[in-house]
């Protein structure tokens, strides 16, 4: 029997990451662990993990947003990346 040991790093909120973490503990571990009742403590250490990621994933997206002018938010990053495109504002205070 095959075992797919591909692990899909596009899974990027809570419910990809609690499943992918599932399949890669049935995966690697198939004799160590077989728990996967939603009352088992592995499972609960797996969602606490898969809600790190998810947590994190927002705030990575977040920051990556801010790098492009189109989708900045924030006004000092809008004047940040003016000025390293060549464009000198002068602002009123």
């Amino acid at each position: 029997m095959a075992i797919n040991r591909n692990i899909s790093y596009l899974n990027k909120d809570f419910s990809d990451f609690r499943s992918e973490l599932i399949n890669f503990s049935q995966t690697y571990f198939p004799n160590t662990y077989t728990d996967f009742s939603n009352a088992s403590p592995g499972i609960m250490f797996m969602e606490q993990a898969s809600y790190v990621g998810d947590v994190l994933s927002f705030y990575l997206d977040t920051q990556v947003q801010e790098t492009f002018l189109q989708y900045a938010k924030q006004s000092n990053n809008l004047y940040e990346l003016a000025y390293m495109f060549g464009i000198n504002l002068k602002l009123q205070v």
